[in-house]
């Protein structure tokens, strides 16, 4: 089934039209992955479940360097993905954002969430 996307409308995303992706499956797949876990991590703090965005920094920093070397070898392949190069790009650039958060507001916003019980001793 053809994926919808603005910058090819006749073709679908495949490993003839851009065998760079083979290369690098394993790794935007690890990417996605990752991207997951940190938009529900965002989500939690931003819905009040949790009072700091639970993030490793060195997975974070992992993966923006991953993010910037299958970026840079898409974006000089012979046949860009415009698609996918867009998607990744977009990934790296909210992880930086949040690294930067890190940066800048040290704990306060991103590092372990602290518990606190109810008077029951349950985890609110």
């Amino acid at each position: 089934m053809p994926m919808d996307t603005f910058y090819l409308p006749k073709e679908a995303v495949n490993f003839i039209n851009f065998p760079e992706l083979r290369t690098y499956k394993a790794d935007i797949e690890t990417i996605m992955e990752y991207a997951l876990r940190v938009q529900t991590a965002v989500a939690d703090y931003n819905e009040a479940r949790y009072d700091r965005i639970d993030l490793n920094m060195e997975e974070l920093h992992a993966h923006i360097d991953l993010c910037r070397t299958v970026c840079e070898a898409l974006g000089s392949a012979p046949n860009v993905c415009f698609d996918i190069l867009l998607e990744i790009r977009n990934i790296q650039q909210n992880l930086q954002n949040l690294a930067y958060l890190k940066t800048k507001f040290g704990s306060a916003i991103i590092g372990e969430p602290t518990t606190t019980t109810s008077e029951e001793g349950s985890v609110v």
